[in-house]
Order: C-alpha cells, then structure tokens, then sequence
C-alpha cells in the first residue's frame, strides 16, 4: 500500500479504501444490514418507452404491439421488477386503476397482440374461455385439442392465465380427436363448472 492510498475509515481496520472510505468488507456489511444509504437513481417514466412499442391507430382498430411478445403472442413489457402482459398496462394506464383482482384480460377483438383499452373487458377465467372462439389453425374442431404428428395421436390440454402468465396442463393423448375433447370438457367442467354445450 502506497503513503498516498487511503486506508477504511472503519476503526483497527487497516485495508485499502475502495468504496466510500471502506475497504470491500465493510462496505459489503454495511450495504447488507442496511446502515449505508445508497442513492439510486430514479427509475425513468415507462409509458413514452411502452408506447414506442405500440402500432396507435384509431378507436376502432386494433393497436399491434411492436415489442417482444410471448408463445401464445401476448405482448410482454418490462415494469421494474416483472415483465407484465402489455394489454394489461395499457388498459391501466387509460383507465387510471389498477387492473381488477381475480379477472382476466379478455380480448373482444381476438388478437392476443393488440393493446387498444377498449378492446380488453375484465371478465371472469370462465366467462374469458365461454368467449374464445377457435384458432384459425385449429383441425380437430375442438378447443384444447391438436394432431401431434410426432405421437400420431391427439393432444389434449386445457389453457389458463395465473398472475398475468400463460400456463398450459397437458391431459394426454388419444386416437381419436373425440376422445381428447370428451377429456377435456370433463376437466373443464369438473373445474370451472362448465357444461359440454360450451363446445369446448
């Protein structure tokens, strides 16, 4: 150590100086316990970042968003400390509340991508899947079942969203599409109460 370099201003303690008079123990316990303030800096206003991201048209037309998006094509955007679905800040930043409690984001216009407020509607999970119609794609006429080309068989899940995630359950495979579909209007209506005329 040179005559010129400061030692830690913490008392017997010989070290090196690094951080704010303290050599890297010190400060690294004193961060820790909580005992050293530390100014961060302020986090910067997120909406001119979330609306760089946004396609704005009209009322009536659907807003793309134009950031990263999720498997199922769901905006995603970034709000300290949690990625969060983008349809749901949007709706929150019109509405000037948070988004309600035990509801889901139901699309009216069927794009999982747009974020125009006025066309997500608060609903229940039940009411949410009633209101799903099926994917352009879809070849079995069922919602929840799909050909795996790799198994030869058909595939059975139901889809559901907790804490603003997307999550899947697998309910197995079988040979017919009929089949899968019987499965999946048993878990559906042992679940959440809903009958096989929901066609789902």
């Amino acid at each position: 150590m040179t005559d010129t370099q400061k030692i830690c201003s913490i008392s017997k303690c010989t070290r090196p100086s690094k951080v704010r008079d303290l050599c890297t123990t010190h400060y690294s316990r004193a961060y820790a316990d909580g005992s050293l303030e530390i100014k961060r800096s302020k986090p910067k206003p997120f909406e001119p970042r979330f609306w760089a991201k946004v396609d704005k048209r009209s009322e009536a037309e659907c807003w793309p968003w134009l950031g990263s998006k999720s498997i199922d094509g769901y905006g995603r955007f970034y709000i300290a400390p949690k990625s969060r679905q983008a349809h749901r800040v949007s709706w929150e930043m019109f509405y000037s509340k948070p988004f309600p409690e035990g509801k889901v984001a139901d699309h009216i216009c069927n794009n999982p991508w747009c974020v125009n407020p006025k066309h997500i509607d608060p609903v229940d999970e039940i009411e949410n899947i009633r209101n799903k119609k099926l994917q352009k794609n879809n070849t079995s006429g069922y919602r929840g079942v799909s050909y795996c080309v790799r198994s030869r068989k058909w595939f059975a899940q139901v889809t559901y969203i907790e804490d603003e995630v997307t999550k899947h359950k697998t309910l197995g495979y079988y040979d017919a599409p009929e089949e899968a579909a019987k499965v999946v209007r048993a878990w559906r209506e042992k679940h959440w109460g809903l009958r096989d005329s929901c066609n789902l």
